[in-house]
């Protein structure tokens, strides 16, 4: 949902009784247009006034004690008259004559005010150009959500009135849970196979289905958030599209809400569009789950990735100016939220920072001001993190696009901030009694920036993951299938050469064994028979005789093979076998490793991007992690770089085919990678029981850089890796 003009507040709180403006404004006899629309609401327990423009569909609000000075301006006061009235009624609540003068300036550049005001009119049509300057200005800050009105659907949404009486209503509501029930039933029964078919879904033939399903999608969310407004009672004039990075998505203005008293209806309206996504995402999922591959199954699956991956991480995210955010701003009682972050930010920099005591935080409170400021400072941080997401995968897709992106976003939201940042310090009447100060304040904040950020080293390191390695290491592996049965030799013992290990347990092989003896003894007298009574069948009789000496020879190598025993002398490692009494393995299967002696390196894997800092001699120190160990992060010794490129990795479980990090050749052994690596080795302790070929992450230290070095560096790899510039 869209709501184009929040609530504005327009009453700035000053403690100043009297003021040295008051003059131009004391002998005037204005009063508010008697089309405005005034409706009473409650936030956090005070009463406001919300004054509605119906001929610019803006809402305003103002609070009980500047209410009633508005009311005191009926047009035949004059405004001095009207702030005596309203002195002499109520002392204790009576603006000051500086707040008067604020709320009178604010109401008339609104055009919320008629009556004998100066201005003539050339002023009132500068004051247009000015206000629509704003709003162009505004509008291409934020360039990825450009918005264009097209169509009045009023007269639609008045006809489907029965409808909105019907989806929301107890009985929509059942419904509705329903099929979010039915849907979830049906996804996770299925979901590894709807897992599985996320990976194509911006596969280049499917795009055109995804943008459809997005579409409809987002019709109906927002012709849900219409239909809400109606059924509260509110109207809908406007409708149209958004460009969402740069993508025509539908919208409509929704801002009626911001009038209604009840705040339940409001969040309804908020809401709304969300219910109807999910809505159809759990339909989605119905009709995904019961129908085979083909076009239908596609475009179900779409929907039902953007009405519920997409709907939450966007519209359900109160840190963006979507549906949550407003639904948050009315459960908390805070209209205009971000606005009134920003101004708490704002008002406590100017007073703590630059010494301008009349600057009053927003925050009624100390808590309240806290958690203001927390949400200003997460907004504009995840507002940043997702403008980088959306600038590194439109150049992904569209390099030249995301240039363009990337360069816009840095003027719009790096240069302007920090020109009219630089203009407020030079010609803001509110630090006239500071203005030193707060250059100084925020010329000595930017230096020290600066300077920690180039000059001041701080701790680089980097990760690789990588395996455990022995100098002299053989694993021991099953030579015959059997459960596991006696384990001769614990684990971390010395053993000989043909030391027995374990003995594995297989009756099969035993009753193999005596079939096979059968039929040596029945091919035996054959054999007597045939050289006395059928010489022609000696030549089979003999063959048979030999394939089943072959099967022997075979059969008992299987049997001798039940007892496993260490292919050297070395330290036998296999600290998990004890955990698995009985249990039947296959042949093949890995037990365990004999290490010859304690060098035992970890192998980690660096990619070329990180090549630089390696050969410059950078490695000082570094520590290992292994998952599941019991003594974790080893301290390793110091690293040593092998200086050649290689294109095998040491296990096939690094590769990205057996869910490790680095990309691989789709082949059958799967340790071929895609591109070059170097090998950093890092001698571990003696003494400890490691396995052979163990999985785990290194963590190579490098020489201490500033942290602006180390960012300027890793944008520069970034650029490298994915762009090849």
């Amino acid at each position: 949902m869209i709501l184009d003009l929040p609530t504005q507040e327009v009453v700035v709180a000053e403690d100043v009784l009297f003021s040295e403006s008051w003059h131009l404004v004391a002998s005037q006899r204005p009063a508010l247009r008697p089309d405005l629309r005034v409706k009473r609401l409650r936030f956090r327990g005070e009463s406001w006034r919300v004054i509605g423009d119906p001929m610019r569909n803006d809402w305003f609000r103002v609070r009980a004690e500047a209410w009633r000075f508005l009311v005191a301006l009926n047009g035949e006061r004059t405004v001095e008259e009207a702030w005596r009235f309203v002195l002499e009624t109520s002392p204790a609540d009576a603006p000051g004559q500086q707040e008067v003068v604020q709320l009178v300036a604010r109401l008339h550049g609104a055009g919320l005010l008629r009556g004998d005001l100066p201005l003539d009119g050339a002023a009132l049509f500068k004051r247009l150009q000015r206000r629509r300057r704003r709003e162009v200005s505004s509008q291409w800050l934020n360039f990825l959500f450009m918005r264009f009105p097209l169509w009045d659907p009023q007269r639609t949404l008045v006809a489907l009135t029965w409808l909105g009486r019907v989806i929301f209503s107890k009985f929509g509501l059942v419904v509705w849970l329903g099929f979010l029930i039915a849907g979830l039933a049906e996804g996770l029964g299925r979901s590894e196979e709807f897992l599985s078919q996320v990976e194509g879904i911006l596969a280049p033939g499917n795009l055109i289905w995804l943008y459809a399903a997005w579409i409809l999608l987002k019709l109906g969310h927002e012709m849900a958030h219409g239909m809400a407004v109606r059924r509260c009672g509110g109207e809908v004039h406007v409708m149209g599209i958004m460009l969402l990075v740069f993508t025509p998505m539908p919208y409509v203005d929704a801002s009626a809400a911001w009038g209604f008293r009840r705040r339940r209806d409001r969040t309804l309206v908020g809401a709304a569009g969300m219910m109807s996504d999910l809505a159809v995402a759990a339909i989605a999922v119905i009709v995904w789950a019961n129908t085979g591959p083909g076009l239908v199954n596609a475009l179900a699956h779409n929907i039902v990735i953007i009405g519920s991956i997409a709907t939450l991480a966007f519209n359900g995210n109160p840190l963006l100016r979507f549906d949550s955010y407003f639904i948050l701003c009315d459960l908390l009682d805070q209209p205009n939220m971000g606005t009134r972050a920003n101004q708490q930010l704002r008002a406590v920099s100017e007073r703590w920072l630059f010494g301008r005591r009349e600057a009053k935080p927003v925050g009624r409170s100390p808590r309240e001001g806290f958690w203001l400021g927390a949400y200003g400072i997460a907004a504009l941080a995840y507002r940043l993190f997702l403008m980088t997401v959306i600038v590194l995968f439109v150049a992904g897709q569209l390099f030249a696009v995301g240039m363009l992106i990337a360069i816009f976003a840095i003027i719009t939201w790096g240069v302007v901030p920090l020109v009219k940042f630089a203009r407020y310090l030079a010609t803001s009447t509110a630090l006239n009694r500071c203005r030193s100060r707060a250059a100084g304040v925020t010329l000595g904040t930017l230096a020290a920036v600066l300077i920690f950020l180039l000059l001041v080293p701080m701790p680089n390191r980097f990760r690789a993951p990588g395996v455990v390695r022995a100098v002299d290491a053989a694993t021991v592996v099953a030579t015959s299938e059997g459960r596991i049965g006696e384990i001769l030799v614990e684990s971390g013992a010395w053993v000989d050469t043909a030391q027995p290990l374990l003995v594995l347990t297989n009756v099969e092989l035993g009753v193999s064994l005596r079939q096979l003896s059968a039929m040596e003894e029945e091919v035996a007298a054959r054999l007597v028979w045939a050289r006395d009574q059928n010489p022609a069948q000696l030549a089979p009789l003999r063959a048979r005789r030999d394939f089943l000496a072959a099967q022997r020879a075979e059969l008992e190598e299987r049997i001798a093979g039940l007892t496993v025993r260490a292919p050297h002398a070395g330290k036998f490692l296999a600290p998990y076998l004890q955990d698995y009494p009985g249990m039947w393995i296959a042949r093949g299967t890995e037990l365990g490793s004999v290490i010859g002696d304690d060098t035992v390196y970890f192998s980690s894997v660096v990619a070329q991007r990180a090549a630089a800092d390696l050969f410059r001699g950078d490695l000082s120190e570094g520590e290992v992690w292994l998952p599941g160990s019991e003594v974790s992060p080893v301290e390793a010794g110091v690293p040593e770089l092998v200086p050649v490129d290689r294109s095998t990795l040491p296990s096939a479980s690094l590769g990205w085919l057996a869910g490790g990090e680095l990309a691989v050749v789709q082949d059958e052994t799967g340790v071929v990678t895609t591109e070059p690596y170097y090998e950093v080795r890092l001698p571990l302790p003696n003494g400890r029981p490691y396995r052979h070929l163990r999985e785990g992450v290194a963590r190579l230290e490098l020489a201490p850089a500033p942290w602006g070095v180390q960012s300027w560096r890793a944008l520069r790899q970034l650029l490298q890796q994915r762009y090849q510039i």
